[in-house]
This record gives C-alpha cells, structure tokens and sequence, in this order.
C-alpha cells in the first residue's frame, strides 16, 4: 500500500513486509518522478535490504519510483470571432466541434476538390458547432450563408443561434434539396450581441420500407455583415400653379325698340270709269 500524507519531504514509515507502507508528500509538479524509500521489516521486525530481499529473507531499505500526477489543462475558450468569417472547411476541422454524427470528409464539398460536414442517420442529435462566439456589436447587418445539400425523408436539420452557449433558438429550418444550393439566414435580430452557432442534426436509423438514408452535407459557411437592399425612392410629383384664367367680359346685348306701325286708314275707292252716277242698275 502506497499513502501520501502532507510534508516537506518524504519520509519513511516501519511497516510489516510484505505489504509496505510508504509515506511522502504530494511531489512538485515539475518532476516526472520521485523516489519513495521506505524502512521495511518483516515479521521478526528486522529491516529489508531492497525489494527483492523481501523474497529471500534479507533485510535493507525499499526504493520505489511513483509517478507524479499530470494535472489536465482546463480548456481556454476561443476568443470572439467578428464577421467577416470564412470557413471553406477544405483545411480540417479548424473552429469546429463535431459531436458524433458528424465527419469531415471529401464527399461533403460542394465543388468536389476539398472536405465538408457530412451528418448520418443516427440514433442520437448530433451537435455541429462553431467554437469561438461570433462578435456581432459592430455588424449592422450579420447574414449567414452556407452550401448544402440534404436528402431527408424522416430527419430535420435546423441552424441555432445562442446566447449563453446553453439555450438555443431555431433561426431556419432546412427542407430537401435537389442537389446544392446555397442558404442564406438573416441574423439581423441578433446584430449589437455575441451569439453562438450551431447547425442541428436530428435523425434516426433506417427501418425497413424506408425509401432510404438520410443525409446533410454542409460546406462554404460564411458570416458577413451585407449591405441593406436599396430600395430607390419614388418620384413624387410637385404641383405646379396653374395660372388662373381671367373671365373676359362679355358684352351684354341691349333690345333695340323696334318702331311700332301704325295701320292707315283705307282710302275711298275710286269710283268705277264710265259709270253714270245715276245709271240705274239693268233689268234682268
């Protein structure tokens, strides 16, 4: 048996052989090893010579080298990453935590001469998450983009957005492709904050009948702050005055008085020529 007990040094404890008992302190980080020596006796409470003379009966000191304990490092969280970010994934895994699901390989690149993500159907979620946080207090308008192409029949893959690497939001939601194509997701509502991002993998196994095995390949996954669309300004019409036409007077006709006949009186017949007035009138 092997103890450790606190001191300055390490110190040696009689013990009945052959079950030694060593006592020493916790050794300085910086040594590989220690040597730990020990007084052994054996039954009769006389001292071992060494290790193999507890065997033969000899009497001595134990000498047994005990590794140090390695303290493993803590974890240094990558520092905040601000857009524009490109990752062609062509160079590994580089800022990516993969859980499994998820594997880098060739048949994942959209253009055929590098890597990407490939996710399987799978029993279990599987996580792909960009490691450092995305610094977004200076982006105005942060867009994400990203080649895919997805074959799923009974599996979802969602993009995630986080703000404290714990609760997520579902930010798209991906539907079947036919064949590559290039997504883009607004992250305008998250602009002025730091925020995670992952893409979500949710699947399961084949069973019998189904039409076959899903599948996400993702690649070209780039965060950049775009331009807002311009949106040109319509031309709105100015009114302009339109002089006035001034009425022109027109002149007011006045009735004349037309002037009044005044009838005659008939003059006296003029009497018949050749008519005796005391002609009498002719007997029938």
């Amino acid at each position: 048996n092997v103890q450790y007990k606190p001191a300055l040094s390490v110190t040696a404890t009689e013990c009945i052989a052959p079950a030694p008992l060593v006592a020493l302190e916790a050794p300085p980080t910086d040594a590989d090893s220690i040597d730990a020596r020990a007084t052994v006796t054996d039954a009769d409470g006389l001292p071992e010579l060494n290790a193999d003379a507890m065997q033969s009966g000899e009497h001595g000191e134990l000498i047994a080298e005990i590794p140090v304990p390695t303290e493993t490092p803590t974890p240094v969280p990558a520092a905040p990453v601000t857009p524009p970010v490109t990752e062609s994934l062509d160079d590994g895994a580089g800022n990516w935590s993969a859980s499994t699901g998820w594997i880098l390989t060739g048949e994942a690149d959209a253009d055929g001469a590098g890597s990407g993500w490939q996710a399987s159907a799978g029993v279990e979620p599987a996580a792909l998450t960009f490691a450092p946080m995305l610094d977004l207090r200076s982006v105005s308008n942060p867009m994400l983009g990203f080649q895919t192409q997805l074959i799923s029949t009974y599996s979802a893959a969602n993009v995630e957005v986080s703000l404290d690497g714990i609760n997520w939001q579902v930010v798209a939601v991906l539907s079947a492709t036919d064949g590559w194509q290039n997504i883009e997701v607004d992250l305008h509502a998250y602009r002025g904050q730091l925020i995670a991002l992952r893409f979500m993998w949710h699947s399961r196994l084949p069973e019998p009948g189904d039409p076959g095995v899903d599948i996400w390949w993702l690649d070209e996954v780039v965060i950049e702050n775009t331009q807002p669309p311009t949106v040109a300004p319509t031309a709105t019409a100015v009114p302009t005055d339109v002089p006035t036409a001034e009425p022109t007077a027109v002149p007011t006709a006045h009735p004349t008085e037309a002037p009044t006949t005044v009838p005659t009186e008939p003059s006296d017949p003029a009497p018949a020529d050749d008519v005796p007035l005391d002609a009498e009138p002719p007997t029938r």
